[in-house]
């Protein structure tokens, strides 16, 4: 019934958001904060050195952008000559060092540390683009204390972190997230920094805080390679020198700071822990003299800023702070700074161990700090590594729930349940050993807790073994291909080398799927589906060749998702592919539904002029775009295409009924079936939505999902050479390979941020929207024409167009690949690359499996509700179960 497998689809999806939900509550890392504020002994209590600070943040100032580089070519290098020429001849007055951040390096998570010397965890990296109010003490809060007036201009994240902080007269945020945008924000600082220095209100202030953004959002839009990244470098430069001018006219003791909080990486992206992510730079500038020495080092670390600050300004150092004094920063006063921290470090470690016994007991075992600054530096990383250790503890009590939950969805699609009251006893059976062993996990017994994975997936393995030699188990098409191309897919999650390389074995998988198929094609006299089949292998090998490579691959990839050249050439190149998909991509729908036998109809026509409309539409956004052009005429041809989309939906029930009895007919008198009629109308209504889609896609990733529907329509065409379990694997792996060539990989920072800001100039509700269809735009698409693509077993019956049953299928393989990666994530938990490959891999296989389940259920069902019961009597044939 229509009911029941819309029920089950639910019910299926509620599971997946449920399984990875349990595990996601015992993986992702969090820590306890403790809100309790520093107060400063009279022991500790150190005269200020400095009357006022300017601190200019340059987002995503990578080290090798200021300091200086011998014979470089790279448009970025030797650009702030400012920093340089003062470092250089003057080094007592001021130093330049490499600021290390602690990943994730996204902008939120950058500031909480260099504000409370806290580590991060990974879980903060999700709240990113909504930030709370910081609750835990921070350098800000004790300035506020002390009774000094803070200042701020720029991104806006601040004020969301640091709401009723600044002068209300002295506080002008931005908008942050748009990174089309390179100057709006850029031009209100200047303007607020330099008018806020000048005589009339320089005393008004005590710290100046001023956030740039320019240099990140050339990095997210351009790359690193790229004029417009120079012209930002340029830009700082000045403002560095005229800084430097005012602040040496004051009669204040004035420090002047200027840092990155991330770098970038080659791309111009950041989010992870690669060395230019996590590269930043630090200089820092006296207007009193040479007041700055100590032995230079290599690198600090950001959170080593905090306790310095709040020396240099005679403040308390944050309670939560575990960061140490930067040596090069005191001349006279270091030691006396080492033993202020070394005792705030002891009074925050012996609270907190009141609430972690391991914590507590491994830093009550330290020795005390010998009173050297040698011995202080000591004690002071010895408790912070002990604090980054035991923060990466993992709770095994969720994520065995949720790697369970996840398994036993996997395992009620495959099994076809039947009303009979021995098969639901059985599985119930199967459901209390799953708890039992789920319960083991609860135990706090280390040797229990320690092999209850094993124990687990033992005591299941063993009950899914007894239910399939009885028999009770239904395993649909578990046949030698698509069960082994799945496994090569599933296997891959056992190896960092495997994932890192992933989108090279997809492609492989994918070939060899499609060759052995085209092989049976042939042998069963199939010419034409065999050809589809190779047509469809080389369209995926071409799509292969647009590659973003990893960090990881750099030395065996080379990555040409970025365009070189100038803008006029990057402009033409873009103009002329996607002139191209405008013209071939209608012509290719055409054929195969000419080859399908349907004539040309009104239904047919129309989508011919939507699939036109929408397609020159991103053709002049993006080439309006490279050019840099006419924002408001770019916004407008993305709504545009919006409208027509889903216009051409809402339209769609006229023209399918208008059109039903001129598809029904093959122009011969003979008559086609309300099968044949569903199928073709599904497929019309969902090409002429699918420029929703590459809307949201880059001008190659267009390009790349524009061949990917190609290969769907050819795939339609061969839909009867393939059983239902091949096709789905086929399809599970055609969608890894184009989520790959629309530049992306399994990293945190190759998101594509920019795509939010298609619809507007700022972030509404439909921003994530758009990142989310960027990001799995190919998965959407597979999932919404998979009905279409699946053969038909029960020809004697009417059908109803696509069936509801077969989107469990998709969903399926996507929660099982999710299932395997959170397995390998909870087995290689103390991997070395643990988050910086298992857990993007992960959270990347989640939310394909969410995605997947949300366009099932809100897009899919409806549309195949829909056409079943115009066209046909879904009772009959949704009762029956394809292969």
């Amino acid at each position: 019934m229509l009911l029941d497998g819309t029920l089950r689809s639910l019910w299926l999806a509620s599971l997946h958001a449920v399984g990875i939900l349990l595990f996601c509550r015992g993986f992702l890392l969090t820590r306890s904060v403790l809100d309790n504020i520093a107060q400063l002994p009279q022991e500790d209590r150190l005269t200020p050195t400095f009357d006022k600070v300017v601190i200019l943040v340059i987002d995503a100032l990578r080290y090798d952008f200021v300091s200086e580089q011998v014979n470089a070519t790279a448009v970025y290098h030797n650009r702030l000559k400012s920093v340089q020429q003062l470092v250089t001849a003057d080094p007592g007055r001021s130093f330049l060092t490499r600021f290390i951040a602690d990943p994730p390096t996204t902008t939120l998570q950058r500031l909480k540390g260099l504000t409370t010397g806290s580590l991060p965890t990974f879980v903060d990296a999700g709240s990113n683009f909504a930030g709370t109010a910081i609750a835990e003490d921070n350098w800000l809060l004790q300035s506020r204390l002390a009774g000094k007036r803070i200042a701020f201009t720029g991104d806006d994240t601040w004020q969301a972190l640091f709401p009723d902080t600044f002068e209300p007269e002295f506080n002008a945020p931005y908008e942050s997230f748009n990174v089309w945008d390179l100057d709006t924000l850029d031009r209100g600082v200047e303007a607020h920094l330099f008018d806020w220095l000048d005589v009339g209100k320089r005393n008004s202030w005590d710290i100046l805080i001023a956030h740039a953004l320019g240099v990140d959002h050339a990095g997210h839009r351009y790359g690193t390679n790229h004029v417009e990244l120079q012209r930002k470098l340029d830009e700082m430069d000045q403002w560095i020198r005229r800084l430097v001018g005012q602040i040496s006219d004051m009669r204040e003791d004035v420090l002047l700071i200027v840092m990155g909080d991330h770098g970038m990486n080659a791309q111009g992206d950041h989010g992870g822990d690669s060395d230019l992510e996590v590269d930043a730079a630090l200089w820092m500038y006296s207007s009193k003299g040479k007041i700055f020495g100590g032995t230079s080092k290599d690198s600090v670390r950001q959170i080593d800023l905090v306790p310095t600050l709040s020396g240099l300004l005679g403040l308390p150092t944050p309670f939560n702070s575990l960061g140490s004094p930067i040596e090069q920063a005191f001349s006279v006063h270091y030691l006396e700074q080492l033993r202020k921290t070394s005792r705030q470090i002891q009074r925050y470690a012996a609270l907190y161990g009141e609430q972690s016994d391991e914590i507590g007991r491994e830093v009550r075992a330290l020795p005390r700090p010998v009173d050297t600054s040698k011995g202080h530096e000591k004690y002071q990383r010895d408790v912070l590594n002990i604090f980054a250790r035991r923060w990466a503890q993992y709770d095994l009590t969720p994520m065995m729930q949720g790697l369970y939950v996840l398994l036993m969805s996997a395992l009620l699609d495959l099994q076809q349940i039947r009303r009979q009251s021995r098969k639901i006893v059985e599985l119930l059976i199967l459901l209390v050993n799953i708890g039992t062993c789920v319960s083991l996990t609860v135990i706090e017994a280390p040797i229990i807790r320690d092999y209850a994975p094993s124990i687990c997936l033992s005591c299941v393995t063993a009950q899914l073994s007894q239910c399939v030699v009885r028999s009770s188990l239904r395993l649909p098409d578990i046949q030698a291909l698509p069960t082994l191309l799945f496994l090569g897919h599933c296997l891959m999650f056992t190896s960092n080398s495997f994932i890192i390389h992933e989108d090279r074995i997809v492609l492989g998988l994918l070939q060899l799927g499609l060759s052995l198929r085209a092989i049976d094609s042939l042998n069963h006299s199939k010419a034409v589906h065999a050809i589809c089949l190779l047509i469809v292998g080389l369209i995926g090998r071409i799509t292969a060749s647009f590659r973003l490579c990893r960090e990881e691959q750099i030395n065996r990839c080379v990555s040409n998702w970025s365009m070189s050249g100038s803008v006029l050439q990057q402009t033409i190149v873009i103009a002329i592919l996607l002139t191209i998909v405008t013209v071939c991509l209608p012509k290719a729908s055409n054929i195969v539904f000419t080859f399908l036998g349907n004539r040309p109809s009104t239904s047919t026509v129309a989508l011919k002029i939507i699939m036109h409309v929408q397609l020159l539409g991103i053709t002049v956004l993006w080439t309006l775009d490279s050019l840099d052009y006419l924002p408001i005429a770019r916004i407008i041809c993305a709504w545009s295409v919006v409208i027509v989309g889903l216009g051409w939906a809402l339209a769609w029930t006229w023209f399918a009924s208008f059109t039903a009895s001129e598809l029904t007919s093959d122009g011969k008198g003979a008559t086609l079936g309300s099968e044949h009629v569903a199928r073709s109308l599904y497929v019309q209504l969902v090409l002429g939505m699918a420029g929703l889609v590459l809307l949201a896609a880059k001008p190659l990733g267009v390009v790349s999902l524009a061949l990917m529907l190609t290969q769907l329509l050819l795939l339609i065409v061969a839909k009867d050479s393939c059983e239902t379990s091949t096709m789905t694997v086929i399809l599970s792996l055609l969608c890894h390979l184009h989520f790959f060539s629309t530049g992306h990989q399994m990293t945190l920072s190759s998101i594509q941020w920019d795509t939010a800001f298609l619809l507007s100039r700022e972030i509404t509700a439909l921003s994530p929207m758009l990142v989310c269809l960027n990001a799995f735009g190919a998965f959407i698409l597979c999932t919404m024409l998979f009905p279409a693509i699946v053969r038909d077993k029960d020809r004697g019956h009417v059908a109803a167009g696509p069936s509801v049953r077969s989107h469990c299928s998709v969903s399926s393989l996507a929660a099982i690949l999710t299932f395997c990666s959170a397995s390998m994530c909870t087995h290689f938990r103390r991997h070395l690359m643990v988050w910086k490959i298992f857990a993007p891999r992960f959270m990347c296989a989640a939310f394909a499996t969410l995605v997947t389940d949300a366009v099932s259920i809100l897009v899919g069902l409806p549309l195949q509700l829909s056409i079943g019961l115009r066209f046909g009597r879904p009772k009959r044939v949704l009762s029956q179960h394809e292969d």
